[in-house]
């Protein structure tokens, strides 16, 4: 996941990119390496469900290889066809306290036809990512950030 100001933005990270991975994570041509819930302090959650259109959700509380604990949280998703939305919140020691998009605010790009009930490998991107507390605290996510979800809740 990469975190950076937005345009002309007050961000308290001037762009950060957390690697979730055992020890790679994802990318847009690899799933990366698995991180298992329960494992090394992570904790994960998921559910992805439908035969197309899909909805998806999904938890990440982790430790990057740099000691950084990210918590992530990926809620009311749908996906039609490769394309679809999402509402993102992440926490991070940087950002200091929780940042969240709109509703629905985040674009979600399918990578590889990869998705099924139970598990996804997209691509997200949100320009917009804010500190309710915090007026003017505004960041993004993306342009690409990538997740792979497997195993998760497919029915």
């Amino acid at each position: 996941m990469v975190v950076h100001p937005a345009t002309e933005a007050q961000c308290p990270v001037a762009g950060q990119t957390y690697v979730l991975g055992d020890p790679k994570g994802p990318t847009n041509l690899s799933p990366g390496d698995r991180l298992i819930d329960g494992e090394q302090g992570a904790s994960i959650s998921c559910s992805v469900l439908g035969t197309g259109p899909y909805t998806f959700s999904g938890a990440i509380r982790a430790t990057t290889a740099q000691g950084e604990l990210v918590d992530l949280e990926m809620t009311d998703g749908s996906i039609t066809g490769e394309t679809g939305s999402v509402t993102l919140s992440v926490a991070t020691p940087q950002l200091a306290s929780r940042f969240r998009s709109t509703a629905g605010g985040c674009a979600v790009t399918v990578l590889g036809e990869n998705i099924k009930p139970g598990s996804v490998w997209a691509s997200v991107a949100c320009p917009t990512i804010t500190d309710p507390s915090t007026p003017g605290a505004t960041c993004s996510v993306g342009p690409v950030s990538t997740f792979v979800f497997e195993n998760c809740d497919g029915s």
